[in-house]
């Protein structure tokens, strides 16, 4: 589920802390993801302004490289999005984006994605919430001061707040020794299909080899005297 944003907050001066990157997530504009979120996820990615400026005001967007090309949207012009991830959801009609900035090429995912401030992603669901206290995110990225904060944090996190912790290196392998068993079993599987592929470009071969020693078997003796196609007279 979504993060009251008032527990988030606990995080983002918490002395473990170096960097909170809270993160909105819930609309599409033609496939491309709205990302309500501050100023810091440009700058773990790089993220450089082309033209314009940054989003100030609700209702303000900026656009990465590949979302401004493929929707050829300028500063200055209005976009509409939809609701959920994909592009069948329901339009937001009444609560339309301005561009406010396009972003260089990064090579990261800033470049298909749509970046505003958290406020104009609680404006444009407003009727979703029962009250301004209400407000949530989807997600908090995390930067720690120390390895010992990467270690302690997420258990902290788990235990003394209703959030749930993720660590990338923890994930990526518990993912890996999850699939680890079925990893084995396909790399059994090709091993099989490898050897029953060798044995049948064998069998091929030796077919095609015996072909031939019968077929010279078979000249030599029409050839030789006596056969049946040739004699001495």
């Amino acid at each position: 589920g979504n993060i009251s944003m008032n527990e988030a907050q606990t995080l983002f001066g918490h002395p473990m802390v170096r960097h909170a990157i809270p993160l909105a997530l819930g609309d599409n504009a033609n496939g491309y993801r709205v990302v309500g979120t501050n100023q810091g996820l440009l700058a773990l990615h790089g993220g450089d302004l082309a033209k314009g400026r940054l989003w100030a005001a609700p209702l303000e967007t900026v656009l990465g490289a590949a979302v401004s090309r493929a929707l050829a949207l300028e500063p200055g012009m209005e976009l509409e999005t939809t609701h959920g991830l994909s592009t069948d959801g329901t339009a937001h009609e009444d609560e339309h984006y301005t561009v406010s900035g396009i972003l260089r090429p990064t090579g990261t995912v800033l470049d298909r994605l749509i970046l505003t401030s958290l406020e104009s992603m609680w404006e444009v669901h407003e009727h979703q919430t029962s009250s301004p206290a209400d407000r949530q995110i989807t997600a908090v990225l995390l930067k720690l001061k120390t390895p010992i904060a990467v270690v302690t944090m997420p258990s902290m996190i788990n235990q003394q707040t209703r959030m749930m912790a993720a660590s990338p290196a923890f994930e990526t392998a518990r993912l890996f020794a999850l699939l680890g068993k079925g990893i084995d079993v396909m790399r059994g599987f090709a091993l099989v299909l490898v050897g029953s592929a060798v044995l049948g470009v064998f069998i091929a071969l030796s077919s095609a080899l015996e072909r031939g020693r019968h077929a010279t078997r078979s000249a030599a003796r029409s050839l030789s005297p006596g056969g049946d196609r040739l004699g001495y007279h």
